[in-house]
């Protein structure tokens, strides 16, 4: 078996294949399902999850000059969208880098097995819910040029596979869709970004 979804098989097993199964099909949203969460995010007030599929949720507000930080990697606007990407994953990293002062999530490391039980520590439900989040408050504040934002989806399933989360982003000119996956991670560092249909078939960074 690959290693690639394994976010819960080592930490919550059935509670966590619950959570993940019940992220978002076509026309749902993630928020439908976890009311706590702010849902109309700005820099100044969002939703952190942590603690293993938003078991905790910490309201964040940042600084004008942390936030500038962030929109500093988007300007100027990208010449294209796979640069666009880069700026993405850039600006990710560095929200969590900064959120992470704000919650104690600094902490977090890639995968669930290293930092089982670690405060701070997220699953890949956590991550991504937060990266929908960091990717909504771009394209609220204009920030991207060449893609728009979609909810959290899911892949795999209790009788086949292993289930896993990832945010997902679309290229506004071609259609193409993207995961946007920081779950192997620490925190801080930039997010996989990969084609969506590449992702679902069981994709990995991680050795067989």
């Amino acid at each position: 078996m690959r290693r690639d979804g394994r976010c819960a098989l080592a930490t919550l097993g059935v509670l966590y294949f619950a959570a993940v199964i019940a992220l978002p099909t076509a026309g749902q949203t993630l928020f439908d399902r976890r009311p706590v969460l702010v849902t109309d995010p700005v820099p100044g007030r969002f939703s952190v999850c942590y603690g293993h599929s938003c078991s905790r949720v910490a309201t964040v507000t940042l600084t004008t000059t942390e936030w500038d930080r962030v929109r500093a990697v988007f300007l100027p606007p990208a010449a294209s969208a796979a640069e666009e990407r880069g700026r993405i994953a850039a600006a990710i990293a560095l929200l969590e880098e900064t959120v992470g002062t704000h919650t104690g999530t600094w902490r977090d490391l890639g995968g669930d097995v290293r930092g089982f039980a670690r405060p701070g520590q997220m699953d890949c439900v956590d991550e991504a819910t937060n990266s929908t989040t960091y990717l909504e408050m771009f394209a609220a504040e204009h920030l991207l040029v060449w893609h728009t934002v979609r909810q959290p989806r899911k892949r795999g399933h209790l009788v086949w596979g292993v289930p896993h989360a990832t945010a997902v982003i679309v290229d506004a000119r071609s259609g193409e869709t993207w995961a946007v996956d920081s779950w192997f991670l620490d925190n801080g560092k930039p997010p996989y970004i990969v084609p969506y249909g590449y992702w679902q078939t069981g994709w990995s960074p991680l050795p067989e």
